[in-house]
């Protein structure tokens, strides 16, 4: 288990991206605002802000948006450049 810890935390990072990231099915299948996914509620975001001044608004969406990946990735880094660094040393 100690040797493919590292395997198993990349795995569930990119599964973990995948599926925050997803946007098309969300669209597709949600109808309230209480179920939509943060890209969605972000795109419905950029639709009511059509001003060009909000772009201010669209941007601490978009952090909102990244900050729990950030806190995801750097719980996991660890794990990620020791699985990379592991098969390279002779």
């Amino acid at each position: 288990m100690p040797v493919s810890a590292p395997a198993i935390a990349t795995v569930t990072l990119v599964t973990v991206v995948n599926e925050w990231n997803s946007f098309l099915w969300p669209l597709i299948i949600t109808d309230t605002r209480g179920s939509m996914t943060l890209p969605v509620a972000l795109n419905q975001l950029r639709s009511v802000e059509d001003d060009v001044a909000s772009y201010g608004v669209l941007m601490v969406g978009a952090v909102l948006v990244i900050i729990p990946m950030l806190i995801v990735f750097a719980a996991l880094q660890r794990y990620i450049v020791a699985g990379l660094t592991q098969g390279a040393v002779k």
